[in-house]
């Protein structure tokens, strides 16, 4: 699952590491980390106009992350998000938490792979060939962040 071999990527944020985002441990926790992951893929989505159309909503199926450092406060981090798989009924993306202050590292990395379902029944639906559009305009725009 390593995101290190990835030197492009469609979206990046750079998001203030807040004592809220903080564990027992003054670091942040898994919760942390998946909320800063559903700000990135929200990021992500808010791009595509195709998801914006409302015929289609993506859901994530299942996630996986995996903590390199310890990620405290003050920092700040820049997360990074791509679509990298693509199959008929799913796509995956991966992400990417590296700090800008502290150790300059990446310091988190994560992999979900995401379902399309209809919002009114809830039915799993192919990927959308908007959508495959939208991927690949993101994808073709992606920028480097070291």
């Amino acid at each position: 699952m390593s995101s290190d071999i990835l030197t492009k990527w469609a979206v990046a944020l750079e998001i203030p590491v807040e004592k809220t985002d903080l564990d027992d441990d003054a670091q942040v926790g898994r919760d942390g980390l998946l909320g800063w992951f559903e700000r990135a893929r929200g990021a992500y989505f808010e791009r595509c106009p195709s998801v914006a159309e409302g015929s289609f909503e993506p859901r994530v199926k299942t996630l996986d992350m995996r903590d390199r450092e310890p990620i405290g406060h003050p920092d700040t981090v820049l997360i990074a998000t791509s679509v990298t798989e693509l199959g008929e009924t799913w796509f995956k993306m991966t992400c990417r938490v590296r700090s800008l202050i502290r150790s300059h590292g990446v310091v988190a990395d994560g992999r979900c792979t995401m379902e399309v379902v209809d919002p009114k029944t809830g039915e799993l639906l192919p990927v959308p060939d908007l959508l495959r559009k939208d991927f690949v305009a993101m994808e073709m725009g992606a920028q480097f962040h070291s």
